[in-house]
This record gives structure tokens, sequence and C-alpha cells, in this order.
């Protein structure tokens, strides 16, 4: 191998290691810049994979509604996905948070504080869903 030749590639791999970072970086800066809101904030909201629709979430109580966005009035909307209060009074607020799945249908939200879950279900077409996560006995099976 000549110097011109170990050259190129030296050129090549500085190229890959550029473009690499370069994309991270604004993968990185997208999320960061949706995702700047304080973590202790008392309502936050949370996108979907749905551009029109966002989740809403009383962070202290566990409250939560989806949100539509659209172009006309009439297609906005809020609808209540949770209404009951999950935590005593006097919670802290961030005490929850959503976590999405990989059906864009499907978040679960969690009480930070004492581990319970629940599956949530948003949707379109005015069939959403809110139900708690039990905790199996040990020996129990999964089902799919």
């Amino acid at each position: 191998m000549n110097l011109r030749t170990t050259g190129v590639y030296a050129l090549f791999i500085a190229m890959l290691a550029f473009c690499s970072v370069a994309a991270s970086q604004t993968q990185q800066t997208t999320e960061i810049e949706y995702d700047m809101q304080r973590l202790d904030a008392r309502f936050r909201v949370f996108k979907t994979r749905n551009i029109w629709n966002t989740l809403h979430l009383d962070t202290q109580t566990g409250q939560l509604w989806q949100v539509q966005i659209a172009l006309k009035d009439e297609d906005r909307m809020k609808t209540v996905l949770n209404k009951d209060v999950l935590a005593p009074t006097g919670s802290r607020p961030g005490r929850f948070t959503l976590y999405s799945s990989r059906n864009m249908y499907q978040f679960i939200l969690l009480d930070q504080d004492s581990g319970r879950t629940w599956q949530v279900q948003w949707s379109i077409d005015g069939n959403p869903g809110f139900w708690p996560i039990e905790e199996k006995k040990a020996g129990s099976e999964w089902k799919r």
C-alpha cells in the first residue's frame, strides 16, 4: 500500500466518522428540542407517532387526556383517557410519566413513586382504553 492509497483510506474513514457524529447530533437535537419540558412540571405533553395527536398528562394525579390538533375548529378536541385521580392528595408533580410502546396507540403510564402501571390506549375512532396492569403471582404463565 502506498502513501496515496493510505491517505485516501484515512480520508474515507474520517468522512464516515464525521457523518456518523453529525447524524447522531441531529437526532439528539431534535429529541432534546421536543423534550425541553421540565420533568417536575405539573402538566406535560407527550407526542404520539400520529402528527395530529398528543397525550396531556397531569404528572401529579395521573389524569390523562388525548389532544387532537387540526386545521379546522370542529376537528380539534380534547378527550379524557383517565379522569380518576391515581395518587393521594398532596402528591408531587412529576410523580407520573408515560412511556411509548411499539404499538403507536399504546402507552404505559408509570407511577414513579409506587411502581404501579397502567396500559393506556388512545384512539382516533373514539375507542380509548385505560387498564391497570396487575402483578402476577410467581409461576403465572405469560400470554401472547
